[in-house]
């Protein structure tokens, strides 16, 4: 979609969630979640091949750059 449309795609990374939701109950409990938005990845000149390795590589890059900056 972003290829066809010529438009970045711009990642966003949250802290783990697992910890407020509880299965046996279905409910959420109150807290904090961090949400990151990432620089954008500009399409031109890749393939979707690559895009998809480039964006997952900056999110998980973003994904331990967060889980330090919490701590």
């Amino acid at each position: 979609m972003a290829v066809k449309a010529n438009h970045p795609i711009v990642p966003v990374i949250c802290s783990p969630v697992r910890d407020l939701f509880h299965d046996d109950t279905h409910t959420i409990t109150p807290g904090t979640i961090h949400i990151k938005v990432l620089d954008p990845i500009f399409p031109e000149g890749r393939t979707v091949a690559e895009l998809l390795n480039i964006t997952r590589d900056k999110m998980l890059e973003g994904l331990a750059t967060l889980k330090t900056d919490i701590k």
